[in-house]
């Protein structure tokens, strides 16, 4: 009896190896990308103490230059909830300064939204305090719903390439087996202003750019994804 059942065990193992064997199925990739205008920014903006004279007596400290800073904000209606203050490594370096360097330094990310005035809050962050200003990211406020129908898109490409692949030899595509989304990275567009004391404007920006366009102008988001998808041939 132990024979038996071991001769169909091995019976159904051969078989379902053959059903494997014997399923034809095509693998292809299919990809979509797009490239969209950004509605939300952040900045990172180091500030600065300085010197007002030549002699380095009259020195404009942190907390001042910090003041001067959180007033430029209101007056462009800019709120502190959309600050973030530095990062674990710069904190560790304003440790580290305020040991060894005569002039402390602190520094911010700031989110903005399209309606802020841009082109009017980098002209009046062109101070001496303002050692450095970029733009680390971009983004959009509908950022998933973009990436979800861009991922769809993917996945339509995929399939239409494979019916007409198949229709070139007279087959006929069948059920989905499997779909596999391949990792893709893509970096943003990075921008910077000021070197050492004085800021200068973006060459992305040109003088006739509007504060409303400011903002989707600076850096375009690109999107792109790719997908692995394989589906029974009928």
């Amino acid at each position: 009896m132990k024979n038996l059942i071991l001769v169909l065990v091995c019976l159904v193992g051969s078989f379902t190896l053959s059903a494997q064997a014997e399923q034809r199925f095509i693998e292809v990739t299919g990809s979509a990308e797009s490239s969209i205008a950004p509605d939300q920014i952040e900045l990172e903006i180091i500030l600065r103490e300085y010197y007002q004279d030549n002699n380095g007596k009259r020195k404009k400290d942190l907390a001042e230059v910090v003041d001067l800073f959180m007033n430029t904000l209101k007056k462009h209606g800019i709120k502190e909830d959309q600050l973030i203050i530095g990062d674990r490594q710069f904190s560790w370096y304003w440790w580290w300064s305020y040991r060894h360097e005569n002039l402390m330094r602190r520094k911010f990310r700031l989110r903005l939204n399209a309606d802020a005035d841009l082109m009017g809050f980098i002209k009046d962050m062109d101070q001496q305090w303002v050692q450095n200003m970029s733009i680390a990211q971009s983004t959009h406020s509908e950022i998933q719903r973009l990436r979800k129908e861009i991922k769809i898109a993917a996945i339509k490409a995929a399939k239409e390439k494979a019916n007409y692949l198949l229709e070139s030899i007279d087959e006929e595509l069948g059920l989905v087996i499997s779909i596999i989304e391949i990792p893709n990275s893509t970096a943003n567009n990075s921008y910077w202003w000021g070197s050492n004391q004085n800021l200068v404007s973006n060459t992305a920006l040109s003088s006739n750019t509007s504060n409303s366009d400011a903002i989707s102008e600076v850096a375009a988001i690109k999107l792109r994804y790719e997908v692995k998808a394989k589906f029974e041939i009928r």
